[in-house]
């Protein structure tokens, strides 16, 4: 979702209003030179171990794992205390929600007590610490809390609510003054005096596109507009949030100013615009990987404020070489260290997660790094099941789609869905071949990792749903996700093809829409019939967003609730079957083709099926006027021969 900027007026009020609340010019400050260090992870997601797939660790080469950031954290402060130079260490959110380890947060709180054991001095909220909702992040804080993680959660624009009790457990944490360390608390900023008396406060923020894929966190708010995150009042209130912040910190005496915000790099960089005192923004959400660090300058005072990024999923330790002199921060030296096979892992942080993986094995009943499946046919090493490129049909985006379709026609054969869905923003990880075209269930359940349900709290995962929709109405959605032009929205298919413009007017890059299968051929898509689909509760809930509701077999209204699928109708209520359940149901029960014991996924995914045709540029009628000419350049940038096909449209029909 992306903040309009089309209102000058609007804006020019916004500017001026915000000039007028900027603080004035910094005092003076003391002449010497202080050196210190800021090293930064963001969108962890729970990889506490080496993946790609996890596998093959220890014995063939991995990426990642939170062991190894944990080693390299032990091993720079280690270096820079030897030589008088402190050392701070951030999380910008998103530390929770991705793998298995995350079903151990209200028990042994296994993400927060290793980022302390590590040396984190604080932790920004993402959006998907909300992923279960409030209740549930108060709880894994409580039990964070109790196992003696005594870190600062940072988040300075978060809004309780004072009529709906839902949040009440989570507002029992919250402070407004900085606990310093003393115990876990969910709080606006905190304080470090480093070793070399260098006084940096750091505050949390929560950004305008992080909360509006947050739903779940409702009745918690963090400064959107209702009904409308996109409308530019929405970052606004971040930037009056950041710029009391930068306010009460150098009252409190603060030398620097670091914001640890979960925003994403487009809003991080406006934020840097508009807020004048912050000297480091440590951001997170949009999973970039912004090294060197990008530099943005107050447009009115020139004040240049550095805006980093680590990657995701573990991938990078960032690390930040910084003086400090005469009120600025400069830049001594910025490192994005690849977290890869060349990295040890921590021996401490390794015996600590070998008790996590007990505790799965004991809840689960099974060995979760043992190999699932594979890719391998007959020894050929497998095929990567990827969930690249954005914004296109993958071959991983095929398999899930289809494992949906066959549970929900499984347990309801007597009304079978149509078609079937998945947003790529909730498949999370690829599953590559490896040194051996095997996988575990810790690597399948990678794909499909978020969420829970609100009726079953029990099980992590979205729980899959089926209702109908008109097709017309199905139509409808498609063609506002095309206009959205966000890989987070995209879908991919199953039981139906989609071809589509891409570079098409608004509202009508959507060509055609069929239903069927290669086997049975395929049948355009009615208006007015009602198609039976299924998806998981998540990505159903954003049909609100378009104006759309569920429907039953008769056509009335539902709510996404009640559409939820039944693994036994015989017993009483709904037992929720979820997404990662339905694809770990489906590859189980795939052939064993080469006699090994372990299903093998069919060749026919190495690649994507067809179901979703781009074409992939679109000059639209209009664009160019009589007397100009129009030139067409075609690049290939890879080594490899392509063809490519153009076709134009005259007067008098394709050429």
């Amino acid at each position: 979702m992306k903040v309009s900027f089309k209102a000058p007026l609007v804006w020019a009020t916004v500017l001026l209003v915000i000039l007028l609340l900027l603080p004035a010019g910094g005092s003076a400050q003391a002449d010497e030179t202080v050196k210190f260090t800021i090293l930064h992870t963001n969108d962890e997601h729970s990889d506490l171990i080496p993946y790609g797939p996890a596998v093959d660790h220890p014995q063939h080469q991995t990426q990642g794992g939170f062991t190894r950031i944990a080693y390299l954290i032990k091993k720079i402060k280690a270096e820079k205390g030897a030589v008088g130079e402190p050392v701070l260490t951030l999380s910008a959110g998103d530390f929770s929600q991705g793998t298995l380890f995350a079903w151990l947060e209200t028990s042994l709180a296994a993400e927060l007590s290793l980022m302390q054991a590590a040396g984190y001095d604080a932790v920004a909220l993402g959006n998907h610490e909300f992923d279960l909702g409030p209740a549930y992040r108060a709880m894994a804080l409580n039990a964070a809390k109790a196992k003696g993680v005594k870190l600062p959660i940072l988040c300075a624009n978060i809004d309780f609510s004072e009529t709906d009790p839902a949040d009440d457990a989570l507002a029992a944490l919250w402070s407004d003054e900085d606990k310093a360390g003393a115990e876990l608390a969910l709080q606006p900023y905190t304080i470090k005096t480093l070793s070399n008396g260098l006084k940096v406060g750091i505050f949390g923020l929560l950004g305008v596109e992080a909360e509006a894929v947050a739903p779940t966190a409702q009745p918690l708010s963090f400064g959107n507009v209702v009904g409308k995150p996109t409308d530019p009042v929405s970052f606004v209130n971040r930037v009056l949030v950041a710029q009391r912040m930068v306010r009460t910190l150098k009252e409190k005496g603060c030398q620097v100013i670091v914001a640890l915000t979960h925003m994403g790099t487009r809003e991080e960089r406006e934020l840097a615009k508009f807020v004048e005192g912050i000297h480091v923004i440590v951001g997170g959400h949009s999973h970039d990987l912004n090294y060197p660090p990008i530099t943005v300058k107050h447009p009115t005072t020139g004040w240049e404020t550095l805006v980093v990024q680590a990657g995701a999923y573990t991938s990078h330790l960032g690390k930040l070489e910084l003086e400090y002199r005469k009120g600025r921060v400069h830049l001594r030296s910025a490192e994005a260290i690849p977290i890869d096979h060349n990295v040890p892992t921590d021996s401490a942080t390794d015996q600590v997660i070998q008790g996590y993986l007990a505790a799965l094995k004991a809840a689960l009943g099974v060995d979760v790094l043992l190999p699932y499946a594979e890719t391998d046919h007959s020894g050929d090493g497998g095929f990567h099941l990827n969930r690249y490129p954005p914004m296109v049909e993958t071959n991983l985006g095929d398999l899930i789609a289809d494992a949906y379709l066959a549970t929900s026609r499984a347990l309801e054969p007597s009304s079978p869905a149509h078609m079937a869905f998945e947003a790529n923003g909730v498949i999370r990880a690829s599953i590559p071949p490896g040194a051996t075209g095997r996988f575990s269930f810790y690597d399948l359940y990678r794909t499909l990792p978020l969420g829970g349900s609100p009726f079953d709290p029990t099980k992590l995962g979205y729980p899959l749903v089926a209702f109908h929709l008109r097709g017309a109405e199905i139509k409808g959605v498609l063609e506002a996700i095309l206009d959205m032009d966000n890989n987070t929205f995209f879908v991919q298919v199953s039981g139906c093809r989609v071809r589509y413009r891409p570079a098409g007017p608004k509202n009508s890059k959507l060509v055609s829409l069929e239903t069927g299968d290669p086997s049975s051929g395929w049948s355009p898509v009615k208006p007015d019939a009602l198609y039976k689909v299924v998806t998981n509760f998540y990505t159903a809930s954003f049909l609100a967003l378009f104006g759309v509701k569920p429907r039953d077999a008769s056509g009335n209204e539902i709510s996404v609730g009640a559409a939820r699928l039944d693994r036994d109708p015989a017993n009483p209520g709904i037992q929720e079957i979820k997404g990662w359940e339905a694809l770990a149901v489906y590859l189980r029960n795939l052939p064993d083709t080469d006699g090994d014991g372990l299903p093998n996924v069919p060749a026919s995914y190495r690649f994507p099926q067809r179901r979703i045709a781009a074409e992939r540029w679109y000059l639209a009628e209009g664009a160019t006027e009589g007397g100009m000419e129009t030139f067409v350049l075609v690049q290939n940038p890879g080594e490899s021969p392509v063809k490519v096909n153009i076709r134009f449209h005259t007067e008098k029909g394709e050429v």
